[in-house]
């Protein structure tokens, strides 16, 4: 536990309520036009047309006799309650703003996206973005160092229930009223820094890297993402986020957080059936290594679209050498629709195996011994992306097998079969194949067993964001459909405070109109409309996740998710 007596720090519940009457000058609200080069956009075309809006932004210096990131942030971060204080991000202390960092004293300016994640030390423009740096009590920002992004650990800070913070060795988890903020900072940086001149190539991803080691890596990644999203939408944008979005925009860098603007576009991008993805949604679902040739891997597409598998192939490794990059190409036009899985067999494996496999013809990748790393890739460009590994790339022990779920030697003699629960990949097979059961994504079954070869399962309420439209802070409302999953039908409800044109749209996860529930004037009033999963000429539409988006006349727009049973 960790506790800190400053005098000048005030609790965080006991300015709250001044929070809540606190008006600022500037609405937050983008220009006219700002977001238009991103409209009906999804997945990777909405992110590299939003980093398109927001990059090039006015830069500043992290330590200057002029303005520089201190001065900043004593105003975007400026406790209310207090014009003297700032608000520290993690615990909600209240600082005076005078008392800068000093031979451990005081505050400093703490990067969410740690630095060296990316290894952009304090140099602009990612050193010194102020959409990600935030005052923070010194020892609390040491005490967080480069850690990713989690729930759970020890609690760290002991308060009142509302500045409590949590953290173990390779994550931190901040207090419940900035979590949806951390989230934010991380989307935005993820979109801003997309590689180039003096710029990172950063990406959020949804497994922890061990950052505790010597020397320490410099992977421009951070984590964990289904914690992001879900962070993102328990705690919605607040009046908080949209003045320090304002400031920021107005008076230095010129450019917006679009996820505070608009938080419906985190969906849009990484949830988990668009945009990237469906990249993170494409992995190994099983692991045949079974007596003399029974052996073969299968690949699930966990998202919801088609996914072209032209620039994916499977790599190999074996006894810690060089990695054999042209091992496995999936055949010229394959295209793996959403839940479909491709198996890769031996050719002369059993019956039941080669009846069900894909493909027969390319026995070597799948000829492993257990002791024989395979990966999943994205190749492209000549860069090339780890989707998920099976086995330990440069293991010191160099292993005969691996051991997962707790099971000695499971890569070897074993079918390992991935949970239902999971939907992403992990490039981390310590992680992926854990130390027992309940921390394991596989479940290990004995030598030759083929019951679950052919498809896989993935547990629907697993899926992020279904139902994803929780109430916003104006006397406008859209609610979460109800029921979330179903078949054949669902409600969607929203309330109006005043009199206004009302457009509902459903729409499939390209962009496309699937059909239109509501186009006309409405008096104020609480309405509810009824979505039987056909498009607009009555025909019924295919299984899986669509959106539905609100938007009146005076600018509310709210989106939601809904998952369609078969």
């Amino acid at each position: 536990m960790f506790t800190k007596n400053l005098k000048s720090r005030t609790p965080a519940h006991l300015y709250v309520l001044v929070l809540i009457f606190f008006t600022v000058a500037i609405q937050a609200q983008a220009p006219t036009g700002y977001y238009d080069p991103a409209a009906g956009k999804t997945g990777a075309a909405l992110k590299a047309a939003l980093h398109d809006i927001i990059k090039d932004h006015v830069e500043f210096p992290y330590t200057s006799s002029s303005t520089d990131v201190w001065d900043i942030l004593k105003e975007t971060d400026r406790d209310p309650a207090n014009p003297d204080n700032v608000i520290m991000l993690y615990t909600g202390w209240s600082i005076n703003g005078a008392a800068e960092y000093n031979n451990g004293n005081g505050w400093s300016r703490e990067h969410v996206w740690a630095k060296s994640h990316g290894d952009f030390g304090e140099t602009p423009p990612a050193g010194t973005d102020a959409h990600h740096l935030r005052p923070a009590d010194i020892t609390v920002n040491s005490a967080r160092g480069n850690k990713d992004f989690d729930n759970g650990g020890s609690r760290y800070i002991d308060g009142d229930g509302v500045t409590d913070c949590y953290t173990d060795s390779d994550s931190w988890e901040p207090r419940n009223a900035v979590k949806g903020d951390v989230a934010r900072m991380l989307f935005y940086m993820a979109v801003r820094y997309e590689g180039g001149t003096r710029e990172p190539d950063l990406e959020v991803v949804d497994y922890v890297t061990n950052w505790n080691v010597s020397p320490a890596p410099k992977y421009p990644i951070h984590g964990k993402l289904s914690t992001l999203l879900e962070w993102h939408e328990q705690d919605p944008v607040n009046n908080w986020e949209r003045n320090r979005n304002d400031i920021i925009y107005t008076k230095y860098q010129h450019n917006r957080n679009p996820f505070i603007d608009r938080p419906e576009f985190v969906a849009w991008i990484w949830s988990d059936t668009t945009g990237p993805g469906e990249i993170a949604n494409l992995f190994f679902s099983e692991y045949i290594e079974g007596s003399v040739y029974n052996k073969a891997l299968e690949i699930v597409n966990a998202s919801a679209v088609a996914i072209d598998l032209s620039d994916y192939s499977i790599i190999s490794n074996a006894n810690n050498g060089v990695w054999n990059t042209s091992h496995y190409n999936f055949p010229a036009g394959t295209v793996l629709g959403p839940g479909d899985v491709w198996v890769i067999a031996h050719s002369a494996a059993d019956s039941t195996i080669r009846n069900i496999a894909n493909d027969t013809t390319r026995a070597s990748v799948v000829n492993f011994s257990g002791n024989d790393v395979r990966a999943l890739v994205k190749i492209l460009e000549g860069d090339t992306t780890f989707l998920d590994v099976i086995g330990l790339y440069n293991d010191p022990d160099s292993s005969a097998a691996w051991t997962v779920a707790g099971i000695s030697y499971a890569t070897k003699d074993h079918t390992l079969l991935r949970k239902s629960s999971v939907r992403h990949g992990n490039p981390n097979w310590n992680i992926s194949a854990g130390t027992n059961a309940d921390d394991s994504e596989w479940i290990v079954f004995d030598s030759n067993t083929f019951d679950y070869l052919g498809s896989h399962t993935i547990t629907p309420s697993s899926l992020f964001g279904l139902c994803n439209a929780p109430d916003r802070l104006d006397n406008y409302r859209l609610h979460p459909c109800y029921p979330n999953p179903f078949n054949p039908a669902t409600t969607i409800r929203y309330d109006l405070h005043k009199a206004t044109t009302v457009t509902l749209h459903v729409y499939d996860l390209r962009g496309t109109v699937v059909n239109t529930l509501v186009r006309e004037k409405q008096h104020a009033g609480n309405y509810s409309v009824i979505w039987n999963g056909k498009d607009a000429y009555q025909r019924s539409v295919s299984a899986g996740v669509y959106l539905y988006r609100m938007q009146t006349d005076d600018g509310f727009i709210r989106t939601g998710k809904m998952l369609l049973l078969k």
